[in-house]
């Protein structure tokens, strides 16, 4: 982690047009904020092994943020936006209605509860096409 903010750091001093920190930003704004959420709800739901370690794993995520011009609130404001969009949103790629709002309420799936569904079949398609079953929490639990 040090060396990432390191070189977050590194790339904020070069001066004049810096395409490579616009990426940097671009990228982790979709990712920054759900994965330090993530590691907090290890705490919240108590299967902490090392609490030091723990917080030490907090504060560097949020210096890695920091280093890239990352603003934690704007982040969550950002992500909780992001969230109810896709609440109206197919999560299957190929569906008719992953890029406009299902004229009827979505399915929730029962193992994550982060991705929708406005059929079986698109529930089926991206558990096995779109890889799912990978990112599902009910099987990483398991």
């Amino acid at each position: 982690m040090k060396t990432f903010t390191a070189l977050a750091r590194a790339v904020n001093l070069r001066s004049g047009r810096n395409n490579l920190r616009k990426i940097l930003r671009q990228s982790m704004r979709q990712e920054w904020y759900p994965a330090l959420s993530c590691i907090r709800d290890r705490e919240e739901l108590g299967i902490l092994t090392n609490p030091e370690k723990h917080a030490s794993v907090i504060a560097e995520w949020k210096w890695f943020g920091e280093s890239i011009g990352m603003d934690e609130e704007e982040a969550k404001r950002d992500h909780e936006r992001r969230l109810k969009r896709d609440a109206q949103l197919c999560s299957w790629h190929d569906c008719q209605y992953h890029s406009t709002r299902a004229p009827i309420s979505l399915m929730t799936c029962k193992g994550c509860g982060e991705v929708r569904y406005c059929s079986r079949h698109c529930q089926r398609s991206d558990w096995y096409e779109g890889k799912h079953k990978l990112r599902c929490r009910r099987l990483k639990d398991a």
